[in-house]
């Protein structure tokens, strides 16, 4: 992941907690806007076939409807790392798919590779 890529994503963890700390206040702030507009981007992409093709690729890409816990074939034991790097890479998806709307989401979603 490149550094502008992991900055990316600080600074959206970032907003996204900023925003959930106002709503729990009351107060509307622009993090929240900045989500709200992020939802709308992902809601266009996700209504377009081309959209959900590719949101479809990214999810199984992350491994999300594997099973995140990885064995060794040799010893059979748990391969830790393998196990925590699927754990990270289904996250990815986790935090994507919350801002696609239920509908699209279900139609990415069942249809698994």
């Amino acid at each position: 992941m490149s550094v502008q890529a992991e900055q990316t994503e600080l600074d959206l963890a970032e907003i996204e907690y900023q925003a959930q700390e106002a709503a729990k206040k009351g107060v509307k702030n622009v993090n929240q806007e900045k989500l709200d507009y992020l939802k709308k981007c992902y809601a266009v992409v996700a209504n377009t076939p081309e959209g959900e093709e590719v949101l479809r690729h990214i999810m199984n890409t992350c491994g999300f409807k594997q099973s995140n816990v990885m064995y060794n074939r040799t010893t059979g034991e748990i391969a830790e790392g393998t196990t925590l790097l699927r754990a990270a890479q289904q996250a990815t998806w986790v935090g994507i798919r919350q801002y696609i709307p239920v509908k699209p989401r279900n139609a990415i979603e069942g249809d698994i590779e």
